[in-house]
Formats: structure tokens, sequence, C-alpha cells
């Protein structure tokens, strides 16, 4: 049977496995809306929140579990043969990774506050940015001619994406910062059971 190491910390092991199943389900739900996406702002706090090899597994999980789902059920890679498909998983996985180790770097210096949250934010931004130009490099090296004319066209194509993208993490990663910092700080909320008037008479008599 397998066991966790004993200095395991339980809190970031369940904070670990909302943020994926977060991911997972958001891509794949999202997977019709160009650039909308959870992935992203998964990968940044997986880095800022939990640190340490979580930064690379979390966002590494998230792509396998849900890249596996979306070439199984649905026809999104039909347009791209095999090379290609396995060029670009390198940099959209990569790219995540990457958003995870920068959110690793910023963890010192982020307060559990609005501050907080709207530094976070901030840094979404940058990450997005980073993201996008990094995959679109990719995209110009396996579905287009490498030339430098190319380039630039995939960047310019890219623009309007990228806006997409942007709003979408300017809506996920403060959102989804503020709900895991409350998980990571308090436990999971629970609803308590609230007794009536006549259960306390009940129980006084």
């Amino acid at each position: 049977m397998f066991k966790l190491p004993v200095n395991t910390d339980m809190n970031k092991v369940t904070v670990a496995t909302l943020l994926i199943i977060v991911g997972v389900c958001g891509r794949i739900l999202l997977i019709s809306y160009a650039n909308i996406e959870t992935v992203l702002a998964i990968a940044l706090l997986s880095g800022v929140i939990l640190g340490g090899f979580y930064c690379i597994l979390v966002p590494l999980i998230v792509m396998l579990i849900s890249d596996w789902w979306i070439y199984t059920f649905t026809d999104y890679g039909s347009a791209f043969g095999m090379g290609a498909i396995i060029g670009l998983t390198f940099f959209t996985w990569t790219g995540y990774v990457i958003i995870g180790l920068m959110g690793r770097a910023i963890k010192p210096r982020v307060l559990y506050t609005v501050k907080g949250v709207a530094m976070v934010a901030g840094y979404g931004v940058v990450a997005t940015l980073i993201y996008d130009l990094w995959t679109a490099f990719g995209y110009w090296i396996f579905l287009t001619p490498r030339t430098s004319n190319w380039l630039f066209t995939v960047l310019a194509m890219q623009v309007p994406f990228t806006i997409y993208h942007l709003i979408s993490s300017l809506i996920f990663v403060p959102l989804f910062t503020t709900i895991f910092m409350y998980v990571h700080e308090h436990g999971i909320p629970y609803i308590t059971t609230i007794k009536s008037p006549s259960d306390n008479k009940g129980d006084a008599g």
C-alpha cells in the first residue's frame, strides 16, 4: 500500500488536490472558449500558496489528465499530426511549469491580504504574457515555416487570443487566489447544524 512520507503536510495535499480538480474541470469545461482557461491561475497558485515540488507537480498532473481527456473524447487534435501534438504539448506543459516556478519565486513576498491578492493578480498578467509568447514560439516551430516573417505573423495572430487570455487571468487569478488562500489558512468551510429553540429546551430539561 502506498504511504505518504511522515512529514507530509496534509493541508498542502488537500489544497493541491483541490487545485488539480479545479484546473482539470475548468480546462475541460472551457475548452470551446479560446484562451479562457483556469490552468494558468492554478499553476501560479501552486507556487504562491504551496511552493516546493507542488509548483511543478500540480500543473503537470492537470495537463496530463485534461490532455488525455481532450485528445481521447474530442476532435481537438484532429487538425494536427502526432509530431505537432507532441511538440505543442512540450511548450504548453513547460509553459505552465514556468508559471508555477514564477509563483514559487514570489511566494515569500505574498501576504494573505487584499494587497497580496492584488499582487498575485498583477503577476498573473505578466505570467499570461510570458506563457503566450512561449507557446506562440512553439506554434511557430511546429506548425509554420520557420522564417522571421512567419514568426511576426504568428505573434500578430496571437494578439487577440492574448487579450482573451488576459481577461481570463484577471478573472480567475484573483478569484482563485482569494478562495485557496482561505482554504490553505483555515481549511475547507463546513456547515454546522443549528439547533432550534425547542431542541435547546429539550437539552435544558
